[in-house]
């Protein structure tokens, strides 16, 4: 990820000043923000508190040398891609397989209409003409809807007697019985059953099969190669940061510094699932596909590491003049605030009942060291 750990400091910052955006300043409003301007001045961590030499060893860190390689495109890349492509004609009548069963990993296209207590509820029906392209075994319906579709002949219509998870995201569905009425239209045809007239819907511009694959190939480099030219400087940072760090030696780490990387990310997590209106535990699973205990261990790992990398940016700091002062800080804070329609960096704080002042300072802090290494590093692309 693009300057990782700046972007989570980033990220925390904005999500505090975006919750604030808007909200009225009620009496109740006011004590809370009172009350966690207490807790702040109590429990606030600052990085440029610690003596950064004490916990990381430095190794050479001018001109480091790092190797990036040219994308390439696999045959495999082709294949997923035009199986991809595949996967949307289910629904075609021409090139829909339509003499076999429903099996594990087909792709069906399908229309149905979800009820309870036999009247259909929002957003549980589909009888659009193009249907809804479904995967068997994706688990992208409630538990036993795609279970409930193996079996089935296309054109064949069924009903699943289902119940929505006590954690589903509509607390109006959570726990309720349902019955999904389904109607498989088709089996989407998969690489095995790619043919020339297939390969001609898929690409006007191609007759066989074979020109069709050279097709793809073709423009799957183009797109991997302009990928490549856009994040260009993306990859070398993260090259740059993950050789800098390989190469580093630390002690035991502070505590209060590692909980304070795990409180945003916590913190951005909790925000983010309330952006789907999803409790955390819910969204957890949508978006890294983990349970809580799961993703608690990945935070106190990615946490761990964001301290390493905030105390290795500071060492660095203070051995290039890299550190922003008051000045500087204040101009970028003004700057900041403005973006968010604050006409001052107090008021911001006001509205968001804490000074990010510092976070800031440390933001801009990483960009200095990561612009300073990625100008001095030695790259070679093979």
């Amino acid at each position: 990820m693009k300057r990782k750990l700046a972007v989570l400091l980033l990220t925390a910052m904005s999500v505090c000043v975006i919750s604030a955006c808007g909200s009225e300043k009620t009496e109740e409003n006011q004590t809370q923000t009172a009350e966690t301007e207490a807790e702040a001045e109590t429990e606030i961590v600052l990085l440029k508190d610690y003596d950064a030499e004490s916990y990381v060893t430095l190794n050479e860190y001018h001109g480091i040398p790092i190797t990036l390689t040219k994308p390439t495109v696999s045959e495999e890349d082709v294949d997923s891609y035009i199986a991809t492509r595949l996967s949307s004609l289910g629904g075609d009548e021409n090139f829909a397989v339509m003499d076999r069963a429903v099996e594990e990993g087909d792709t069906v296209n399908i229309n149905y209409v979800g009820t309870l207590d036999g009247v259909a509820f929002d957003g549980g029906t589909d009888d659009s003409e193009a249907g809804t392209n479904l995967e068997i075994g994706s688990h992208s319906f409630i538990d036993g809807f795609e279970d409930g579709l193996i079996g089935v002949m296309p054109g064949e219509t069924v009903d699943l007697n289902l119940t929505f998870p006590e954690n589903y995201q509509s607390t109006d569905l959570a726990g309720k019985e349902t019955v999904f009425t389904v109607t498989v239209n088709g089996i989407a045809p998969k690489m095995e059953d790619l043919t020339d007239e297939m390969a001609a819907l898929l690409d006007e511009e191609t007759t066989t099969v074979e020109e069709y694959r050279q097709s793809v190939l073709t423009m799957l480099t183009e797109e991997a190669q302009t990928e490549f030219d856009n994040y260009y400087n993306s990859y070398v940072e993260d090259a740059v940061v993950q050789k800098l760090l390989e190469e580093c030696a630390y002690t035991e780490l502070p505590a209060e510094l590692v909980e304070k990387y795990k409180d945003k990310i916590i913190s951005s997590t909790e925000q983010s699932a309330a952006m789907y209106q999803m409790d955390l535990e819910t969204y957890i699973v949508a978006a890294y596909g983990m349970d809580y205990a799961s993703f608690e261990t990945m935070a106190n790992e990615w946490a761990e590491q964001s301290a390493q990398e905030a105390l290795t940016y500071q060492a660095i700091a203070n051995k290039e003049n890299l550190n922003v002062d008051d000045a500087t800080l204040e101009t970028e804070l003004q700057n900041y605030a403005q973006g968010y329609g604050y006409t001052s960096v107090e008021e911001m704080n006001e509205s968001m009942g804490v000074d990010i002042s510092e976070d800031y300072r440390e933001y801009l802090m990483f960009c200095n060291v990561l612009d300073y290494l990625v100008e001095n590093a030695q790259v070679t692309v093979e």
